[in-house]
Parts: C-alpha cells; structure tokens; sequence
C-alpha cells in the first residue's frame, strides 16, 4: 500500500498472505517453495496500512466488529473477500507465519513417509495434487476417488479429458464415478456409494480431500 491519501485497513485470521495456488506444490517442496508462497501482510500493507488479526464477526453500516466485540474497526468503503474452505492443510485460520511453516514441514514429512497417497475429489485442487505428488514422489501409490466421469467438470470436457490422460500416464490411478462414504477401520478402506473398498491403511496411508459439492 503506497497511497498515502488512503489509509487501508486488513482484517485477517492470520497475520500473513499465502499465493494458494502454490500450497500444492509447497507440500511436495516446502523448503523451496515458502519462500515465493508466504509473506507477512507487514510487508507490503506500508506505513498507511494497517493489519487485525481477528475474525470479522459481524459488519455494519461504517464499521466491522472483531472476535464478537473485542474490538471494532470502523471504514468509509468495505471490501469483503473471504475466500473459501477446504478440508485439509490448503487452507488454514492459523494466525502465525511461523506456525504455517512448520505445519507445512510436517505435512511433507508425513507425505515423505506415506506408502499410499489417497486423494478425494477430481476438480481442479484434486487433480492438480495428483500431478504434484506423483512428480515429488514417483514411487508412491497415488489414487484419485472422483464421483463423476470427468476430472476438472467445471472446464472445458477437453480439459477433462488431458488432465486423465496426463496423470494416468504418471501413474496415478483413478477411479471414477465412486463417491466416498465413510471410513471402515475394521478392514482398513474407504468405502463408496457402491460398496466399491479403496484399501487404506491410516499407519502408513495419508487422504487428501478435495471433494466438490
């Protein structure tokens, strides 16, 4: 922020920015890859700026209220970009830079470790992990579980139809139009819909989920 007419405030769970476009490779390769994903909104926010670290709980007319009443931040303009969620590392609420970091360390230590990577979900998240994990780690076992009968539906079906190609070419196995239920911890699978059982051991597997609703 270098306006100096404009003074710009940023409400935040966290107290940095992360390009999410490059966590999936961050989990493949952490210690190259920080660097050009994650900076502290310190950092370029500028002497005008100003960063909350909170949770926006409630926005009125001039003002946002933080964590319930904690705190109130008052504006002539309010922009709200909230972003998404997933069920898994690729996004988190994780206030500290630090933090994210070693969590970051730990998950591709877990990866690094892993006999089966178990991927839920073929959109565009899902798949693109597919291609990520099985270029890191080429001598791991990679399943993709997508419910319907083309990866990356909300494209282009051509797009669909490149992307199986391409990561069944590197070895991933998908299985397709198989939607996942629950976990049986008795006979150690993921069971789908159809009764279909996608083997998965928690001592030595790790499950990605990226299931599109």
């Amino acid at each position: 922020m270098t306006d100096e007419r404009v003074a710009v405030t940023l409400i935040d769970l966290k107290d940095y920015a992360e390009n999410t476009m490059a966590v999936l490779r961050m989990v493949c390769e952490p210690e190259k890859q920080m660097g050009n994903t994650l900076c502290r909104h310190s950092d370029y926010m500028g002497q005008q700026g100003q960063v909350v670290v909170g949770r926006a709980t409630k926005i009125e007319a001039d003002h946002v209220v933080i964590n319930d009443g904690e705190r109130v931040v008052p504006f002539d303009y309010c922009v709200i970009a909230t972003g998404s969620v997933y069920k898994s590392y690729i996004k988190t609420d994780n206030a500290s830079l630090d933090y994210r970091k070693k969590q970051m360390l730990y998950l591709h230590g877990e990866v690094a470790k892993c006999e089966q990577l178990l991927v839920i979900g073929g959109g565009v998240v899902g798949s693109e992990l597919c291609g990520e994990l099985i270029t890191a780690f080429p001598n791991k076992r990679v399943v993709l579980v997508h419910s319907g009968s083309k990866l990356v539906s909300r494209a282009h079906p051509a797009t669909g139809d490149h992307a199986k190609n391409t990561l069944e070419k590197l070895g991933v196995k998908i299985i397709f139009n198989e939607r996942v239920t629950h976990f049986d911890p008795v006979k150690k699978c993921y069971v789908c819909q159809s009764g279909l059982s996608v083997p998965f051991d928690p001592s030595k597997d790790r499950e990605f989920w990226y299931r599109c609703k």
